[in-house]
């Protein structure tokens, strides 16, 4: 079973994935292959999330491989060249796939249900202040300018929930990154630990 599928997806799920986690079935990137030419990718250490919708070449001859689902290793994605818009995939059977050039085996375990924490609708009554770990931020900006296939310096808005998971998107549903804030129990932990400026400096 052969099919050509996009490269931009998987390096951008690769910015979310985790790394040498214990967890090991997030040390790589899910794909899901919902039809014959659409298919989900996302990647997660636990603390963010990116999901996004990725196509195969409609100018290929392509297998119908719609209700496969595995989890490719990071190495694999790593070693990818961006250059290329399209790869060729293709199954082997016995858990063994071909991606490009390299034979690989999926990982085996369960990836967590992404579905349980992206939001359905997003509307300003949700909309709450929030508090973010910087690195989060920084990658999910990554992931989507991998998708998106833009600059380093391109930004995206951060829809904020207070203690529910943010949201970084690019205004679109094929593709979003999913963060969870810092939670208030850590400010109300360190209430009064932060002292103001030194005016005795101004």
């Amino acid at each position: 079973m052969k099919t050509t599928i996009e490269t931009k997806v998987l390096q951008a799920a690769l910015h979310a994935s985790a790394t040498k986690d214990i967890r090991h079935y997030l040390n790589g990137v899910y794909v899901n292959f919902k039809t014959a030419t659409r298919f989900t990718c996302a990647g997660t250490d636990g603390h963010m999330l990116f999901a996004g919708i990725g196509k195969t070449d409609e100018f290929d001859t392509n297998d119908d491989l719609s209700g496969l689902t595995l989890i490719i290793p990071n190495e694999v994605i790593k070693k990818l060249d961006k250059k290329k818009f399209f790869v060729p995939f293709e199954s082997l059977g016995d858990n063994r796939y071909i991606l490009d050039d390299q034979i690989f085996t999926a990982i085996d375990g369960t990836f967590p249900n992404i579905g349980r924490v992206i939001p359905e609708t997003l509307d300003n009554s949700q909309s709450a202040p929030s508090q973010y770990n910087p690195e989060y931020l920084v990658r999910a900006q990554k992931a989507l300018n991998a998708y998106y296939q833009n600059k380093a310096n391109k930004t995206y808005p951060l829809f904020q929930r207070g203690n529910e998971s943010g949201i970084m998107h690019n205004g679109a549903n094929s593709a979003q990154v999913v963060v969870m804030p810092i939670r208030d129990s850590f400010y109300d932990k360190h209430a009064g630990a932060v002292q103001p400026f030194n005016r005795d400096y101004l």
